[in-house]
């Protein structure tokens, strides 16, 4: 006869954490799976809704909806571009619902589709997928050894992300204390309102109840950052804006994006990389702008940042999605360089 393996304490032991581990982590990719299937269903119901409807009122419906079955505005934005973007949801759980918010990212159909092939293949992570997106490598970009470095020889083209409202206090001779709102436009400081600071502070203007603060500014943020609208869309990387320097004041000014080189304006590429600009920016009413100095052109090189959903500009400042690096990561331009390589 034949007695069966009796396991020891420790054996025992293991088998059940890993019997645990593994019933946690098949629960997990079952509830992500049904989770990417209800993102999906939901998609197709908003995507045939708003097709259907006047596109004057897309915005409209999904904030009414947010309210009224009580979801992020921002999900419901990325839940239509998910079902939009991605033809055929992958079999079974080999991609989390953080691996496709990446991917919609890349505006460059064959681009997303050749990430969304790799991760499936090799098996990425969120975190390796994101470096390779960086890289840049399956979207024809430069090789990551030796790309065209910024104006501050970086290699990668990072967000200057900025703090709206935030002023350097300065003297205007035969004026005296005064804020520079940048774009050469000046607001005095009345006294009841002046912090005290030294010339040449930072600051930054708070509103509440209809009234008007003015507090020290201690983040080493870029302060050349404004709520912005767009007024047009000249081409893939220069537009027209109206800028909302504060204290009621509009100001409009021509910008171009920083660190991109985009195609013609009327070759396809150029065609494909306006109309992807003008997707994206149909979302949103307003976005955030940094800038930096003027080109040859008198536009301001600029960091473009828009957050589907999202009203508050510290908010897009904070969190928005950088349409410069989006441009490049999806294919549409290329990696600024001193001398631009013709397309």
């Amino acid at each position: 006869m034949t007695l069966e393996h009796v396991p020891n304490y420790a054996e025992l032991r293991n088998d059940i954490v890993e019997a645990l581990s593994q019933g946690r982590e098949d629960a997990r990719k079952a509830i992500e799976s049904v989770r990417l299937q209800t993102y999906w269903a939901v998609g197709s119901r908003l995507c045939a809704y708003l097709d259907s409807s006047d596109r004057r009122y897309g915005d409209q419906t999904l904030k009414q909806l947010a309210a009224d079955v009580n979801i992020d505005l921002r999900l419901l934005y990325e839940i239509v571009e998910f079902r939009r973007r991605i033809e055929n949801l992958a079999p079974g759980p080999q991609l989390s619902w953080s691996h496709y918010r990446r991917l919609i990212r890349i505006g460059d159909p064959d681009v997303r589709g050749s990430y969304l092939q790799a991760a499936l293949e090799n098996g990425w992570s969120v975190r390796q997928l994101e470096a390779q997106i960086a890289d840049g490598t399956l979207a024809g970009l430069p090789e990551p050894s030796s790309p065209d470095p910024d104006e501050d020889g970086e290699a990668a083209l990072l967000a200057r992300r900025g703090e709206p409202w935030v002023y350097r206090l300065i003297d205007k001779p035969g004026v005296g204390r005064v804020l520079d709102l940048g774009f050469r436009v000046h607001e005095r400081l009345p006294e009841d309102l002046d912090p005290g600071l030294p010339v040449d502070s930072l600051v930054q203007s708070k509103k509440g109840g209809g009234t008007y603060s003015i507090e020290a500014f201690d983040g080493r943020r870029h302060p050349h950052t404004y709520k912005a609208t767009i007024a047009s869309i000249v081409d893939t990387d220069t537009f027209w804006i109206t800028v909302d320097c504060g204290f009621g004041t509009l100001s409009d000014h021509k910008v171009r994006l920083r660190g991109v080189d985009s195609p013609e304006a009327k070759t396809p590429a150029g065609v494909r990389a306006t109309d992807y600009v003008t997707r994206s920016l149909e979302q949103v009413d307003h976005v955030v702008v940094s800038t930096t100095k003027l080109d040859l052109y008198d536009r301001y090189l600029s960091d473009l940042l828009y957050l589907p959903g999202e009203k508050d500009p510290a908010q897009i400042a904070r969190h928005g999605r950088y349409l410069n690096r989006e441009l490049i990561e999806g294919g549409f331009v290329r990696r600024w360089a001193e001398e631009p390589k013709p397309w």
